[in-house]
C-alpha cells in the first residue's frame, strides 16, 4: 500500500483517475482511506528516517566547510470546505491576513547548503478558543495518534523544541536554526542555545515587552536600532551589536 501511494507522487499520477482504471492489483479507495486515516502508523517516524537516510549519503558530496542549518516555518493547513475534521480551527492566514478554517502546519527541514529534507511535521490547533472540531475520544491512546492529537494543543514554540530534539535524536545533525520573526521569542530562542546546543539565526520580532541590555542601558527593538550608529555607504550590514543572551525579556 505504502509502495503504491509513494509510486503515484513520482509518476505524477492522479489517485483518483488511478482509481477509474478498474484495475485489479490497484487497492480500493476506502482501503487506501482507512490505511492512511490510521492512528497507529507513525508517518513522522517514517519521514524524520527516511531524511537522516538521505542525509547521510549526501554528507560525502557535500564540502565540510560547509554548515548544516535546521530551517523550522509554519504555514496554513487549509481545509475550508471541511465541517467534522478533529481538531479543525479558525487560523490566521499570514499571507493574505484573514482567518480560515484549517490547521497549522509547522514543519522543521534540514538543509546541508545544496538541498532541503523535509525532517519533521506537526498539524497544531493551540489556541482553544478557535478551535471548531474536538479531538476524537476514542482514538486508543496506546496508539501513536494519541499523543500526536495531544502535541497539537500544545504551543508552537514548545513544538518546536521537541521537532528538534526528535530529529538530533535520530541522527540529524546541524550547527544553526533558521526561523521567521513569528515564532522568535526569547524564550525559544533560549532554550534552543542552551537545551539543544544550537546557534539561532532568526528575524526579531519589535515586542513592547521585549527589552534588550546594551551599554548598560534597556532597549526595546525600535529603541536599539534608533540608537546604533548606521555604517554609511550602501553597506549589506548597517551595523553589529551584541547584547546579553542571558537577557531578560
Amino acid at each position: 500500500m505504502l509502495q503504491f501511494l509513494l509510486a503515484l507522487v513520482f509518476t505524477q499520477r492522479n489517485f483518483y483517475r488511478t482509481l477509474l482504471r478498474n484495475d485489479p492489483d490497484i487497492p480500493k479507495k476506502d482501503t487506501v482511506y482507512r490505511f492512511s486515516a490510521s492512528p497507529r502508523y507513525n508517518w513522522r517516524r517514517l519521514l524524520l528516517m527516511t531524511s537522516v537516510a538521505i542525509a547521510q549519503g549526501l554528507g560525502t558530496l557535500v564540502s565540510p566547510d560547509r554548515d548544516a542549518v535546521f530551517m523550522v516555518d509554519d504555514s496554513l493547513f487549509d481545509r475550508s470546505r471541511s465541517k467534522k475534521v478533529e481538531l479543525l480551527a479558525r487560523v490566521y492566514d499570514h499571507v493574505e491576513h484573514v482567518y480560515r478554517k484549517g490547521l497549522r502546519l509547522l514543519m522543521l527541514g534540514w538543509s546541508g547548503g545544496t538541498t532541503f529534507l523535509p525532517a519533521a511535521f506537526s498539524l497544531t490547533s493551540e489556541q482553544a478558543t478557535n478551535r471548531l472540531q474536538p479531538a476524537d475520544p476514542r482514538i486508543d491512546k496506546r496508539t501513536v495518534g494519541y499523543p500526536r492529537r495531544r502535541e497539537s494543543c500544545q504551543k508552537s514554540p514548545d513544538v518546536v523544541l521537541q521537532l528538534l530534539g526528535e530529529s538530533q535524536a535520530a541522527g540529524l545533525e546541524a550547527r544553526y536554526v533558521l526561523f521567521d520573526s513569528w515564532l522568535a521569542f526569547p524564550r525559544l530562542l533560549r532554550q534552543i542555545v542552551q537545551d539543544r546546543n544550537l546557534h539561532v539565526v532568526a528575524m526579531v520580532q519589535a515586542m513592547k515587552t521585549v527589552r534588550y541590555t546594551y551599554e548598560g542601558k534597556r532597549y526595546t527593538l525600535k529603541e536599539l536600532y534608533a540608537h546604533v550608529k548606521k555604517r554609511p555607504g550602501k553597506a549589506r550590514i548597517l551595523a553589529v551589536v551584541a547584547v546579553p543572551r542571558s537577557g531578560s525579556p
